[in-house]
């Protein structure tokens, strides 16, 4: 569908057909590869659920008819509350484009509307930021895990979201995505429990070390 920071676009119009998606996932999927969508608008969530997407990126503007699709197919949404959350709360006087922030407002509330509507009807859900967009940095995703409990998700199911459901997505489930023997050893240590307070995963002085591949490469354990 069209964007948020697209100028002259609209996120709730489809500006694919399901043909012409149809025949660019075949390709991708004949190369092996996961699809990801991206829409805002129902229409578009339902010709890229119907063409054959593994997951919908945003979900914005999700009907009953788009979650219901989504959840017999399997397809997973990855909602990224971050990016219009950020745009909204940055305005112009950062310099984003006008139309970009009056975009994010205007749909905002119905972003989160159609994400608790996934979670009722039990789509599969994955964490993503969309991170680049305008403030929404790199190595802040932990924020996202905070907005999707904010709107009612467990913290344990946000970590899900963020761990094993994503390595799903990915195709990846067999390598990481939880602590078992033979997977890579990708891990967050914190001091303190996040299943009560979901925030200690972004707080900095609460993290004892990032090991990648079974190898401390951050926090205080990289001394130890």
């Amino acid at each position: 569908s069209g964007g948020v920071l697209t100028p002259g676009t609209s996120p709730d119009l489809a500006q694919l057909t399901v043909d012409e998606l149809t025949a660019g996932m075949r390709e991708a999927h004949k190369a092996g590869r996961t699809i990801a969508a991206h829409a805002h608008a129902a229409a578009g969530m339902k010709n890229a659920v119907q063409a054959g997407a593994q997951s919908i990126e945003h979900g914005t503007l999700m009907d009953d008819e788009a979650a219901a699709m989504m959840r017999e197919g399997g397809v997973f949404m990855v909602p990224t509350l971050s990016a219009l959350a950020t745009t909204a709360a940055a305005g112009t006087t950062c310099g984003i484009p006008l139309s970009a922030v009056e975009k994010a407002k205007a749909m905002r509330a119905r972003h989160q509307a159609g994400f608790k509507k996934a979670m009722a009807i039990g789509v599969p859900i994955a964490m993503g930021t969309d991170a680049g967009t305008p403030f929404n940095h790199h190595g802040e995703n932990a924020q996202e895990l905070e907005r999707m409990v904010a709107l009612r998700m467990t913290p344990m199911a946000a970590i899900v979201a963020t761990t094993s459901a994503a390595a799903r997505l990915l195709g990846m489930a067999q390598e990481i995505g939880t602590i078992e023997q033979g997977k890579i050893a990708d891990l967050v240590l914190v001091n303190g429990n996040p299943l009560t307070k979901i925030g200690l995963l972004r707080d900095r002085d609460r993290l004892m070390g990032v090991m990648q591949n079974g190898q401390f490469v951050a926090g205080p354990l990289r001394q130890g």
